[in-house]
């Protein structure tokens, strides 16, 4: 069978992919379709009807993931020496596009392309950035920007599918990454202070929200080197299980909300463990519940003994469970 690459798109195909591959079912029970994206290229099609098919045999196909058979233009002929005046030009197949946006100040930023990396920039003072690719085919891409703060913690992916336009200026403008986020205490005594910090673009409001037995949102500015803080009042909450997540606001444009991260109102305070965000099916520890994750507990499903960690609920086994836990907390 030929290696497919497939993106999770949310929480519901997370789950309903773990059902069909981790419980199989009867066929006439539940049709489940994959919808699998081809390149012009390397689908085996003369889609340009010129006789020639696909890469390297189609001169119209940079590589195999080129999505357009169609042959490069030829140059104009020169003009004749008695016509004067200009000749025709060149139509470029190839294009380039500007990814531009506000991150962490003087901070890494990355730049995937269906799922590489594509260049990496670092960002002004004041988290702007801006990245040029050039040489790109038309067509459809999954690009994705991401930073880290000075503590480590990412901000999450910011995934941009984007169509990609020959011989035209392409620009994407407005990306705005998420804050990181952390907060100081795993568990507090209710009535203390839970203490929550991070980075985003200079002196943005940042939108920390809190969920649990209701959702709270409180806000946060940040300063001129980008970092925030806020004391929440654990006072107001009742005992339980809690998740924050922040957002950016500059001018008028938001970011996403960023990462989660879990802590206890109890009745004691304990603090948490440097970069460690506690968050369930995390399993690789760092801040995100992905394919990472997703891999890790396919290899432990229903094996013996598996490590503590991967046990959410304490049954001794990886199984549905898990990867139920898994699709509710997924970031992707």
């Amino acid at each position: 069978m030929a290696a497919q690459s497939f993106r999770l798109a949310g929480r519901a195909v997370v789950l309903a992919t773990l059902l069909a591959v981790f419980h199989p079912i009867a066929a006439d029970t539940i049709d489940v379709s994959v919808k699998v994206m081809h390149f012009a290229c390397s689908d085996g099609i003369d889609n340009d009807s010129d006789g020639l098919v696909d890469h390297p045999d189609d001169p119209g196909c940079a590589d195999g993931s080129d999505n357009n058979e169609a042959d490069p233009a030829t140059p104009s002929p020169p003009p004749s020496s008695s016509g004067g005046g200009g000749g025709g030009g060149i139509i470029y197949q190839s294009a380039h596009a500007t990814f531009s946006g506000w991150g962490y100040p003087r901070r890494a930023v990355m730049l995937f392309k269906d799922a590489h990396v594509a260049s990496v920039v670092t960002s002004a003072a004041d988290g702007r950035f801006e990245v040029l690719l050039s040489s790109l085919s038309a067509g459809d891409y999954l690009f994705a920007v991401r930073s880290t703060d000075a503590r480590g913690s990412g901000s999450g992916l910011v995934t941009l599918p984007v169509r990609i336009t020959a011989a035209a200026e392409n620009t994407v403008s407005q990306i705005i990454l998420p804050p990181t986020l952390y907060i100081s205490e795993a568990e507090v005594a209710q009535g203390e202070p839970v203490h929550v910090s991070g980075m985003a673009t200079p002196e943005a409001l940042v939108a920390i929200r809190i969920s649990g037995d209701q959702t709270r949102t409180y806000t946060a500015h940040a300063a001129p080197d980008g970092s925030y803080t806020f004391r929440l009042d654990s006072g107001i909450l009742t005992q339980g299980a809690y998740t924050a997540s922040a957002q950016t606001r500059v001018g008028g444009a938001e970011s996403s909300f960023g990462n989660m991260l879990r802590f206890i109102v109890g009745t004691e305070t304990n603090a948490r463990s440097p970069n460690v965000c506690n968050i369930p099916t995390d399993f690789n520890r760092d801040c995100a519940v992905d394919l990472i994750d997703f891999s890790i507990a396919a290899f432990w499903y229903r094996r013996p003994a598996p490590p503590v960690h991967l046990d959410i609920n304490g049954d001794r086994i990886v199984d549905l469970t898990e990867f139920s836990i898994m699709a509710f907390y997924w970031t992707g």
